[in-house]
């Protein structure tokens, strides 16, 4: 009888279940710190899952040999992930954008703040060749802007893109190239990830079924014992009624085939009848011919 492989495997379903939790929370991130959940954001769990789940089948279904539903599910699977991984990108993209115009303000503020300082100290040291209230105006300007820059500091718009441009520039690149490179995939990595390996982990968890056949032995077997009692069985006796019938026969090997007897059990009989008289064999070649006796 046909059995079946185990149809779940736990470490892969686990690591498939954590990857497509994280694939769904940046999906909801946004609707989770506005408080707002809108119908979009509530479908998007469904669409991952879906996702996923038509992933699993298209691996399944090519898997046992079934190549147009495994199409099917594989175009519907493609076309989840890709709505998956432009929603998660367009996010991405949004919040590094935030930052980046956060940190280019902060170093603009900076900016101006040292050029006014800069101005002030000119005017503080022109103004101050004799003391009077427009020298002590401009210091008290200049230790204000001090203090104010005091708590701002130069803030990297990318620093992970500038770590690679670096790392770039040492290894003999183009880091300029290369940085538009990483600023361009960046937004991509994490969601596309995410998605794609949950696909594959739960396709690994969810692997196809396998028939293992069993040993036909058995059935072959069964099969020869309707062959066997298709032949009538002699008794001793039976066998010596249709050997007197026959006159004369063959080897032992025939009477063994007719009578339904192994040929040792056939031999023991004909060597009984040939000490009693009932039958006369002589040697033909290899073998020997059993014959009635006349008037037996």
């Amino acid at each position: 009888m046909p059995t079946s492989t185990p149809s779940l495997s736990v470490v892969p379903f686990v690591a498939g279940t954590l990857l497509w939790t994280g694939a769904t929370a940046l999906l909801l991130e946004d609707s989770v710190r506005s408080g707002h959940l809108s119908v979009t954001n509530a479908l998007m769990p469904v669409l991952t899952l879906g996702t996923v789940c038509a992933a699993v089948f298209a691996h399944r279904s090519l898997g046992a040999w079934r190549p147009i539903s495994g199409v099917l599910f594989m175009v519907l699977a493609v076309l989840g992930s890709l709505a998956t991984v432009y929603s998660t990108l367009g996010r991405q993209a949004e919040v590094r954008d935030h930052k980046q115009a956060d940190a280019m303000a902060e170093n603009r503020t900076l900016s101006l703040k040292d050029e006014e300082l800069t101005q002030a100290k000119a005017q503080a040291k022109k103004e101050c060749v004799t003391i009077g209230p427009r020298c002590k105006e401009w210091q008290v300007r200049v230790d204000t802007l001090t203090r104010e820059m005091s708590s701002l500091r130069v803030v990297a718009i990318d620093p992970r893109a500038d770590a690679i441009q670096r790392i770039a520039i040492l290894v003999g690149l183009d880091g300029d190239h290369v940085r538009a490179t990483v600023q361009a995939f960046d937004p991509l990595v994490l969601p596309l990830f995410l998605e794609l390996g949950s696909i594959l982990f739960f396709a690994a968890a969810f692997p196809t079924r396998r028939t293992i056949a069993q040993p036909l032995q058995p059935a072959i077997e069964t099969n020869a014992q309707p062959l066997q009692s298709l032949v009538r069985v002699f008794t001793k006796d039976e066998a010596r009624q249709d050997l007197k019938r026959l006159r004369e026969a063959g080897s032992g090997r025939y009477l063994a085939a007719r009578w339904g007897r192994d040929p040792a059990t056939v031999s023991r009989w004909l060597a009984e009848w040939a000490e009693d008289g009932t039958i006369a064999r002589e040697r033909q070649g290899k073998s020997k011919r059993a014959l009635t006796v006349i008037g037996a």
